[in-house]
């Protein structure tokens, strides 16, 4: 073994992982020796492609807290429960917005398949009025996104002037409803944020990964990757549900549950993007072949990586003139 120096830095290229004892070419790209996305006669022509740590590695990875349109996306935990209400009611309509400043406010109350003391959307509006025009603070912040609100319910306050031996009521998050969480999942995904920060740690992509990658997720059966990897093909791409990832629930029928134990995870857009060019002559000659990394995510793009692959050979077929 030859000797180096740390990096003592992030990793620039999956290629670094070489100096690593005991990993090898086989280890990090499979039987694709020329990085070229297929099997070529010296490589097992006729046999299955195995793109080793590549196919599930990357040191690439850029995400912005922004929606489809690129804007910021709303923060659900902001203090100003008035003005959160406000804005949110105009995003996702006011009984949904009501219960997440309820969430914010209010005790929570345990399952139950009791109707016993149900309140309505009306006695949600009326207790959440009354409260921000008090003196409202917020108990909690909605946790990860607003798909946490799945499952919950708020127990409301007494109104002013009733018996103590009034029961309270309860009401359940409108997301409880299956049909009102598949409309409005895709918009909430898309719009609204329970994190505060900008940037985004990188997350897998699940209109691109493969169904192996799927079924690592937590949770992720391979049966439930298998049918979202059949899913995914009958997508229109320029839907919400495709850019968020919410067709995993929505059209592949994942469980809920499942779906946000794995949403801090996912994502349905890419911002980074690996290039693969190759130049030559039509009518003979030599040939290049360059590998680049393009980062557009604040709508300039601009090169993470750029290494010469001609070593590695064409990996194409490159058509020659007459």
């Amino acid at each position: 073994y030859t000797s180096y120096r740390p990096r003592n830095g992030p990793i620039n290229s999956l290629d670094e992982l070489l100096f690593v004892r005991g990993v090898n070419v086989a280890n990090l790209y499979g039987n694709d020796t020329n990085r070229n996305g297929k099997l070529d006669p010296n490589e097992g022509a006729g046999g299955e492609l195995e793109r080793g740590w590549a196919d599930y590695l990357t040191v690439y990875g850029h995400e912005l807290n922004v929606d489809s349109t690129g804007q910021p996306r709303f923060y659900v935990n902001e203090a100003d429960l008035a003005t959160t209400n406000q804005q949110l009611a105009a995003l996702v309509g006011q009984e949904l917005a009501d219960y997440a400043i309820a969430y914010r406010m209010y005790t929570t109350a345990a399952a139950s398949t009791s109707t016993q003391n149900l309140g309505t959307a009306s006695d949600l509006r009326t207790a959440v009025q009354a409260s921000l025009g008090g003196t409202a603070t917020a108990r909690r912040q909605v946790k990860n996104s607003m798909l946490s609100l799945v499952g919950t319910q708020v127990t409301l306050p007494r109104p002013a002037g009733a018996p103590m031996n009034e029961p309270q009521k309860i009401v359940r998050c409108p997301l409880n409803n299956p049909e009102t969480l598949k409309s409005l999942m895709p918009l909430l995904l898309d719009k609204i944020t329970a994190k505060s920060n900008y940037e985004l740690n990188p997350r897998i992509n699940v209109n691109t990964c493969s169904p192996t990658l799927f079924a690592v997720l937590p949770g992720v059966t391979p049966e439930l990757a298998a049918s979202a990897s059949s899913t995914r093909s009958t997508l229109d791409p320029a839907s919400a549900e495709y850019k968020t990832g919410a067709w995993l629930h929505t059209k592949s029928e994942m469980p809920i549950d499942i779906f946000k134990n794995i949403e801090t995870y996912i994502t349905g857009s890419t911002r980074t993007y690996r290039i693969q060019s190759l130049g030559y002559f039509a009518n003979g000659g030599p040939v290049a072949r360059v590998e680049a990394v393009v980062d557009i995510t604040d709508g300039h793009p601009r090169i993470l990586y750029f290494r010469d692959l001609t070593e590695l050979g064409a990996g194409l077929d490159v058509p020659r003139g007459e």
